[in-house]
């Protein structure tokens, strides 16, 4: 097993590992650190937890396809709550999967990866608020893996939390080296500018944002920019929360947290744009939604394939959250790949060229779904970036330099409590629709 092969190759190392997933595999490991795998399918580690420290946790790492150091799984780490055992080891295998989708559209030099912490619901409220003994569990499983395996924020996990594992595994992008400068860099607005990137380049084959109906689901640290940004763009935004506060966001036409959940979502709309949890979309709703264009932050939107088909089948664009949701990425392979360039940007730049990059694919997907409709995966695949060009975060210090786009400021949330204001170039295509 795999644990058995880390050992072999890192003989200072004692594995905490076993393999999680039922699939058989083989697994070997060559001198250039390389760990190859077959089949072609996720492969989920369990990591064992001391029950008397975090009684009822389970944690597990996935990595879709080969763990290369030169190319190492990249993936937040997610704490959530799961019926069973086997509903998160699943969950984390989609996620990575949909996580080298992300990395394969931008050539980010990573490839998918996934840690999925499962918690008991009933010490949701709990383990949410004390995470240092999670924390220091997968430190110590990154440190084991030794750079296969990169990590960073995801569902119930914030910057603070980052700090505090990266004291415990140097194994982490979080923009953590970026502390103290005059602006944060915060993986959470990376995320909210593609987002917002995606929805302009996907308007863009429907006259532009402006006017536009918008249904903004979910206004977290990530849907709470999405909506304000999109309100000042000119959209006409609603948006909903279970947190009914949250989704008080200035700028939009309605709060409509107050209306039954499904209500909200199949009302008539130009786009609906999921910033909230997994699987929202089943096939029942599939049936149902009145939007023309659905694209967002949410990792696995659909509950089943044959959902997202059914949308499909009804006519919606819908445009891969490994295209609008890969705004952290980008900014991963910024501060993986030239670090120095990195260190010195502004996090407006950072945010600027995240946004215009997913604009551009955004944009090309659009466009080329309402000429000749297809399985947005399919076309997916077709656009992304190949590996033969260069890793998308040496192309910022460049564009930097090129780019001439006008400066306007935006307030973003940064994290649970507080806000940030920082600069950011507006977002620019050679699309007449700005």
């Amino acid at each position: 097993f795999f644990s058995t092969h880390l050992a072999n190759m890192h003989s200072r190392s004692t594995s905490t590992l076993r393999s999680a997933s039922r699939a058989q595999r083989l697994i070997s490991v060559n001198t250039q650190g390389t760990i190859r795998m077959a089949p072609a399918q996720p492969l989920v580690l369990e990591v064992p937890l001391d029950q008397e420290k975090v009684p009822g946790l389970e944690l597990f790492v996935a990595s879709d396809g080969m763990l290369d150091k030169s190319k190492p799984a990249n993936g937040g780490l997610r704490l959530w709550t799961y019926d069973t055992k086997e509903a998160a080891v699943e969950e984390a295998a989609r996620l990575a999967s949909g996580m080298s989708l992300k990395h394969q559209m931008y050539n980010t030099g990573f490839s998918g990866g996934k840690l999925v912490c499962r918690m008991p619901k009933e010490r949701m409220e709990e383990l949410a608020n004390d995470k240092k003994t999670i924390l220091d569990q997968t430190g110590a499983a990154l440190n084991t893996l030794e750079g296969f395996v990169y990590t960073g924020c995801d569902v119930n996990m914030s910057i603070p939390d980052m700090e505090y594992l990266r004291r415990q595994t140097p194994y982490v992008l979080a923009s953590l080296d970026a502390r103290g400068k005059q602006w944060e860099m915060d993986a959470n607005i990376a995320t909210a500018s593609g987002v917002v990137g995606g929805v302009c380049g996907a308007l863009d084959a429907y006259g532009g944002v402006e006017g536009k109906k918008v249904l903004v689901h979910g206004t977290g640290q990530v849907g709470a920019f999405v909506a304000q940004k999109l309100a000042s763009l000119g959209a006409l935004v609603y948006t909903y929360d279970i947190n009914s506060a949250r989704a008080d966001i200035p700028g939009i036409v309605a709060n409509q947290s107050a209306l039954p959940e499904r209500e909200f979502l199949i009302q008539q709309a130009d786009i609906l744009v999921p910033c909230s949890c997994s699987n929202i979309v089943d096939e029942e709703l599939a049936h149902e939604l009145r939007c023309d264009v659905l694209a967002g932050a949410s990792n696995l939107p659909f509950r089943t394939v044959e959902a997202r088909k059914i949308v499909e089948s009804r006519g919606i664009v819908f445009v891969p959250e490994c295209i609008t949701s890969a705004g952290a990425i980008i900014l991963d392979s910024v501060e993986m790949y030239d670090n120095e360039a990195y260190l010195d940007a502004e996090p407006g730049d950072i945010y600027a060229f995240v946004g215009e990059r997913v604009r551009v694919k955004s944009t090309e997907f659009a466009q080329r779904q309402l000429e000749h409709y297809r399985d947005s995966l399919e076309l997916a695949q077709e656009i992304a970036t190949s590996d033969e060009q260069p890793r998308v975060g040496t192309l910022f210090a460049l564009w930097k330099d090129q780019s001439s786009a006008p400066v306007t400021r935006f307030v973003g949330a940064a994290g649970p409590s507080r806000a940030v204001a920082g600069q950011t170039r507006q977002i620019t295509t050679s699309s007449k629709h700005n």
